[in-house]
């Protein structure tokens, strides 16, 4: 019934008569009524008789004479069912999208399913000595859920994870938490990590409650809070929802760690690619961003340990994932998805080489991250940058090459001066 109320535009109304839209397992709230939009609920059996015989005669002469339109029905392939999925989210058909099966998926995916894809040794496993016993991770969704996943599968010496978020725990952390099948111990708390005090009396509380628990070993820190504006749009209130999560989270826990002394073998921090190239509608994620590399630096320069990632976007994983526009913005930037997989085999191969760099992306790059050639922030993708100008100036230099040896014998066979040809 939710959809129903989406399709609608100002002053626009529902009837029903079907009244089985709203019933007992089901809810709504007044909020979707905004808009002078109405909902109308109505029975027709209890029409009045002549009300009711002259729909039905309009109905059955319809019929009769087929001057009923039929439903708009639009017909994608198989191999298209990702465009058929989009086509609905547009809410821009009201009838019926049919999946024509013109091609055989299925025996593929059976035939494939008893292959032996293992992307990991069969008996890999992280590193005992890089995380430690106990781990904390801030956020609950996207890229830091398929690092817990790893972390429970893959580690043999974490025992305690703590998750802290600003929000009530989600169904996915409940899920990873109940199918667990190892020892560790999960301890989920909420709180503003935005705010020292409450990330302070949280980790107390944490304490007082389990006393068996060993000090803190490792931070994840992927807490965010994602706000999209134009430039002049941006309010104090939008700035301080993504600094809070980000920006002031990470100090929060830089402090905390000095605090309680914690002898941290990992300080991770997810940064974005919006830090190389910035982003003018996300001010506040991309200053943020900027902050973590910082603070990443400034670990480093005290002796303690710290990485800051800059991620890009992923194909089945993170906030972008499911934001085609931003997405496609990221694309065009230079950045092709790249998978899970090479997610955690780059941050495993990060944590065990911290003495390269504070700072480090793992990107698939496309030709589009030419166009930055000549802008600042090219600095520091410059070894890139290089190598996509070298191969296409390469590829232009072959292709004119082919040309004037195709001009030359025209101007030989023709006994015509080749610069007489008109190339087009």
């Amino acid at each position: 019934m939710d959809a129903n109320f989406k399709c609608l535009c100002k002053g626009g109304r529902i009837v029903d008569v079907s009244v089985t839209h709203l019933n007992a397992n089901e809810y709504t709230d007044f909020n979707k009524f905004k808009y002078n939009i109405g909902y109308h609920a109505v029975e027709i059996s209890k029409l009045h008789n002549k009300l009711f015989r002259m729909l039905l005669k309009e109905l059955y002469d319809g019929f009769s004479n087929q001057s009923l339109e039929l439903i708009p029905i639009k017909e994608i392939s198989v191999n298209n069912i990702k465009e058929a999925i989009e086509f609905m989210n547009e809410r821009k058909l009201i009838g019926k999208i049919s999946v024509k099966m013109d091609s055989d998926v299925l025996t593929p995916l059976l035939e494939n399913n008893n292959q032996d894809y293992n992307c990991l040794k069969p008996d890999y496993k992280i590193n005992h000595e890089s995380l430690g016993k106990t781990v904390l991770v801030t956020g609950q969704t996207g890229l830091i859920l398929e690092i817990l996943k790893w972390i429970s599968k893959c580690s043999t010496s974490v025992d305690t994870i703590i998750i802290l978020s600003k929000s009530k725990k989600r169904w996915e952390i409940e899920k990873l938490i109940n199918g667990s099948e190892n020892n560790i111990k999960y301890i989920f708390k909420s709180c503003d990590i935005g705010e020292y005090e409450s990330i302070s009396q949280s980790i107390k509380e944490i304490y007082l409650e389990n006393k068996d628990i060993g000090q803190v070993e490792s931070i994840f820190h992927f807490a965010f809070q994602y706000v999209n504006h134009e430039p002049l749009e941006v309010s104090k209130n939008d700035l301080y929802a993504s600094l809070s999560a980000k920006s002031f989270g990470a100090m929060n826990l830089h402090n905390l760690s000095l605090e309680n002394q914690w002898d941290l073998k990992q300080f991770i921090l997810a940064s974005s690619v919006t830090a190389i190239f910035g982003s003018p509608i996300q001010v506040g994620y991309t200053s943020s961003n900027y902050f973590l590399d910082a603070l990443a630096r400034h670990r480093r320069s005290l002796g303690l340990p710290a990485i800051s990632t800059f991620w890009g976007l992923f194909e089945t994983a993170g906030f972008i994932s499911k934001q085609r526009s931003i997405a496609r913005f990221i694309e065009n930037l230079g950045f092709s998805p790249i998978t899970v997989n090479l997610l955690l085999g780059s941050l495993d191969l990060f944590i065990q080489n911290q003495e390269i760099s504070n700072s480090l992306s793992v990107n698939i790059f496309n030709d589009s991250i030419d166009s930055y050639a000549n802008k600042p922030a090219n600095s520091k993708i410059d070894f890139i940058s290089n190598a996509i100008q070298s191969k296409n100036k390469q590829l232009s230099g072959e292709d004119s090459g082919a040309i004037q040896k195709v001009i030359d014998k025209i101007s030989e066979l023709l006994t015509i001066e080749a610069s007489k040809i008109n190339h087009d």
